[in-house]
């Protein structure tokens, strides 16, 4: 039986802040619906699966980006959803990845769990910033 899925889009290079600014800049009508379309699909007809309907939301976003809170256009966000079935879904989405282009999607039950994600260009992660000043001073 699945218990629900979790998926990370963050957008790389980030899209012009014209675009952005304009009609199609939404985390949630840009980003999220594919990953939701996603999910739908690849678990349709599942035990607890999510083929049936949305009925719960909860959706935040702020923009994190200097130039993007200049502009009052959010650049992350995150959501979860609950289906009819109990079935849940999270999201993590951003504009500002600036790291590279990362989406993954995972899809986890009872007797395990199923992830996809794009290929990455090497095993080797990196990270900036300095751990000696703790996890904030290596990720701002």
């Amino acid at each position: 039986r699945l218990a629900g899925a979790h998926a990370v889009f963050r957008d790389h290079p980030r899209p012009p802040a014209a675009f952005l600014a304009g009609a199609g800049g939404d985390l949630f009508h840009d980003l999220a619906v594919h990953d939701i379309d996603f999910v739908r699909w690849a678990v349709r007809g599942a035990p607890g699966g999510a083929d049936d309907e949305i009925v719960e939301v909860f959706a935040t976003e702020q923009a994190v980006a200097e130039d993007m809170r200049a502009l009052g256009v959010p650049d992350c966000g995150a959501a979860m959803l609950r289906f009819r079935s109990g079935f849940t879904m999270t999201l993590e989405l951003s504009r500002s990845s600036n790291y590279g282009y990362d989406q993954r999607v995972e899809l986890f039950g009872l007797n395990g769990a199923a992830r996809v994600a794009n290929p990455p260009s090497s095993a080797l992660e990196l990270t900036s910033g300095a751990w000696s000043d703790g996890l904030g001073g290596a990720l701002s």
